[in-house]
């Protein structure tokens, strides 16, 4: 059993948060964002460090 989350938003915060909790690379969806703006267009283009948002990260873990 395992888990899986797609995460854009403060990609280097949100990577060090998951990565120390088990969390693998699993995908990465290249400008992926260009149709999540379409649905929900509050997505910024820029998140704190002034890295482009532009793609997802996804990211898995095992659940044992």
């Amino acid at each position: 059993m395992g888990g899986r989350l797609i995460n854009f938003h403060h990609p280097t915060h949100a990577l060090r948060f998951y990565q120390r909790r088990g969390f693998v690379l699993a995908a990465l969806h290249r400008n992926a964002l260009e149709e999540s703006r379409r649905l929900k267009p509050e997505i910024p283009l820029v998140g704190l460090d002034g890295i482009p948002l532009r793609d997802e990260i996804e990211l898995e873990v095992i659940l044992t």
